[in-house]
């Protein structure tokens, strides 16, 4: 019941997945061709969350600030929380 929306975003390694009932969107599937260097960031993000429980809390208010302002515009939301994440994964 996934539909392919094929590559996303600016790595042609990355493949995007969707799958919604009656309109509505209810999972989404990220796959990359490994090796991606987008895929060793997002589990290095990950890592830098599971370790600090700081951390964590601060991406929770901060993804929390980015969705008041961007509402349901999730390409606004990604960017918004791109400094943010940019942040941890250059201290990491």
């Amino acid at each position: 019941g996934y539909r392919h929306r094929g590559p996303h975003g600016d790595d042609a390694r990355r493949r995007y997945y969707v799958r919604d009932v009656a309109g509505v969107r209810v999972a989404q599937l990220h796959l990359y061709i490994l090796p991606a260097v987008a895929w060793d960031e997002h589990l290095a993000f990950r890592d830098a969350l599971r370790a600090d429980d700081r951390l964590a809390a601060a991406y929770a208010v901060e993804k929390l600030r980015v969705a008041r302002l961007v509402a349901w515009d999730k390409p606004a939301y990604s960017e918004l929380k791109g400094p943010f994440i940019r942040r941890v994964l250059d201290r990491w």
